[in-house]
């Protein structure tokens, strides 16, 4: 983290060693990242209005408490599994399974390759995930 505020710092080359742990177990997160990346969305929320699926609202809910330092830029958070800070990462795919699945099936029917070689988590309401997706995938393909 002092070497991501300081990168002008003549010790920053030594970044190199946190890189691995930065973000470790918050798979869900990062491919939240990368869905809004690929649909050129700016806000964060404006991925929101196209779920329709209660248990994808409820991973999202999970992710997103305000009282996390989720946006802080000088925060400890990018590296709170490997300091032992949580039992368990609740950005992690295992944690957000519906939201995880529903990220990757966008992006692979948007062929995403990265997305088409993504683990498949869970079966509970597979088809609904894939209905929900592929309204999304299909309007975004189309503009």
């Amino acid at each position: 983290m002092f070497f991501t505020k300081f990168p002008t710092h003549p010790y920053a080359c030594m970044r190199i060693g946190t890189t691995g742990s930065r973000h470790r177990d918050c798979a869900a997160l990062i491919s939240y990242g990368y869905l809004l990346n690929l649909l050129g969305m700016t806000n964060t929320t404006d991925v929101m209005d196209w779920v329709f699926i209660e248990q994808v609202g409820n991973d999202i809910d999970r992710m997103m408490k305000e009282e996390e330092e989720l946006m802080e830029t000088h925060s400890y958070f990018p590296y709170h599994v490997d300091m032992s800070l949580v039992l368990k990462s609740a950005y992690s795919a295992t944690a957000n399974p519906h939201f995880f699945e529903w990220v990757h099936i966008t992006r692979a029917l948007l062929r995403t390759s990265k997305s088409c070689n993504a683990r498949h988590i869970t079966e509970s309401r597979a088809t609904d995930i894939l209905a929900n997706a592929a309204c999304l995938a299909y309007a975004y393909s189309t503009t």
